[in-house]
């Protein structure tokens, strides 16, 4: 299963938009530099390809690749402003920490050539935005999938579906009466009738044809199926299309012969694989302790005056493999939050210090893990690490939970950045979902990913 960028699967804006953006990049450079040399010339390689990709990282981060963002205009508008200005900031950084004698020997071209670039691409940006929002919503709108099967897993998805901002619409072709009872949205969701009429149903176009049944579908079902797939009809099984449109795996449809069949999972056996990530972990570890050597310490002292206790909190986890570790984590609560026994971390929780807040919403109370991957006990990135008195309630109550534990457990993961805040067994259950796409659709793209949205919920303080 690959994986779609930007929201609800939608490729091909967020794609569109990249390529806009690096021609919209090099042309208004370009158009700068004839501006103040009255002559066509050439850009320098290196930097203008260092320009290009810090350009797309920062707008990544800002969240500007992804289409039909709730929000007002403005809102899009100033964090364009702020990437395009961060951008440009983190380039002529790079540049003179690479060597100042570059800055000197073309002044011109930083001082003058690259601000007037950037205003103009600034436009660009603004217009190339809307146009493809605009295209976007009139084809999704146009998106129809027809959906063959019954069962609880069927009104599951259909209340996902109703639940969810996905444009399109979903055409039910079920005997199913349950259905009639599912919080469904009848703007978006249409009963077509029963299995009876597939054929004559399969002749119209449909984006694709979605599968759900438990038991199997019966022969009658499958042939007509078959033959539509043969015709180039797209077909999905229910759990590809959460895959493909949700991001997630959903264990509520799950058995163990998909776990059998599906391909995936070289996290776990892929020993190339497994040495990138821990070459990259070791790499990340060191070079963030370097840097954040002074804010840790200054965390550090604010902890220690805040309230009274030890500056860092240690706590038993499950790690890799169900083996038990000690995770250390600035103190962000009160020394006796716990006197009644564990418990999960709850939104404006008052056990939380007033410094606590703070770090909690900027991740630094996260830091002092990065000894934890050092040792090779964690990776930076991967299913955050659950305390054992939760792991065990929660393998009894959640199907395949255990199967988290397959991969090092990581600071900040998938499913902390697709997911809010949550302290209950439902949370739960919708992160092991995020972690399980993880495991399964695991490459360094998505862990680039992982580390920008986590960015991005640093800088917008949605920490917890």
């Amino acid at each position: 299963m690959a994986l779609r960028a930007g929201s609800h699967g939608r490729t091909w804006p967020s794609v569109a938009l990249v390529v806009l953006d690096i021609v919209g990049l090099v042309g208004c450079l370009n158009a700068a530099l004839r501006y103040k040399v009255n002559e066509w010339a050439t850009l320098d390689y290196w930097p203008l390809l260092g320009a290009i990709a810090i350009l797309v990282m920062s707008f990544y981060v800002m969240n500007l690749y992804a289409i039909g963002e709730e929000g007002p205009r403005w809102r899009i508008a100033a964090r364009t402003a702020i990437a395009i200005f961060a951008a440009g900031v983190i380039t002529v950084g790079v540049v003179y920490t690479a060597g100042a004698s570059r800055l000197e020997a073309e002044p011109l071209f930083w001082r003058s050539v690259y601000p007037i670039g950037l205003l103009g691409f600034a436009v660009w940006a603004a217009g190339c935005r809307v146009a493809i929002e605009r295209l976007a919503r009139s084809k999704e709108r146009r998106r129809r999938w027809l959906v063959v099967g019954g069962g609880e897993r069927l009104t599951q998805f259909v209340e996902d579906f109703s639940a969810s901002g996905i444009d399109g619409s979903l055409h039910l072709l079920s005997s199913d009466e349950t259905l009639h009872a599912a919080g469904i949205d009848s703007r978006r969701v249409q009963r077509l009738g029963g299995l009876s009429g597939l054929e004559k149903v399969l002749e119209q176009p449909w984006t694709e044809v979605v599968t759900s049944a438990v038991p199997a579908l019966p022969e009658t079902v499958l042939e007509p199926l078959m033959h539509a797939r043969l015709r180039g009809a797209v077909v999905l099984d229910v759990v590809d299309f959460y895959e493909y449109y949700f991001l997630r795996v959903p264990i509520f449809h799950l058995a163990d012969g998909w776990f059998v069949h599906t391909e995936g999972f070289q996290l776990i056996h892929h020993d190339i694989a497994l040495n990138l990530k821990r070459f990259i972990d070791l790499l990340l570890a060191v070079g963030i302790l370097l840097v954040a050597a002074p804010v840790m310490l200054a965390a550090a002292l604010a902890v220690k005056l805040d309230s009274q206790g030890p500056v860092l909190y240690r706590q038993r986890r499950v790690g890799q493999g169900g083996r038990a570790i000690v995770i250390s984590k600035f103190r962000t609560m009160f020394t006796d939050a716990e006197t009644q026994g564990a418990k999960w971390a709850s939104r404006n929780d008052p056990r939380v210090t007033r410094v606590g807040r703070w770090l909690r919403l900027t991740r630094i109370d996260e830091l002092p893990q990065l000894w934890n991957v050092l040792r090779g006990e964690m990776s930076c990135i991967g299913p955050r690490p659950e305390r054992p008195e939760f792991t065990q309630q929660l393998e009894k109550s959640i199907p395949y939970y255990e199967l988290r534990n397959l991969v090092p457990p990581g600071i900040t993961g998938w499913a902390q950045v697709m997911h809010p805040y949550g302290a209950s067994e439902e949370d739960a259950r919708r992160k092991l979902e995020y972690d399980l796409y993880y495991i399964k659709n695991y490459s360094l793209v998505l862990d680039l990913m992982i580390a920008l949205k986590t960015i991005r919920v640093v800088l917008f303080g949605r920490g917890q």
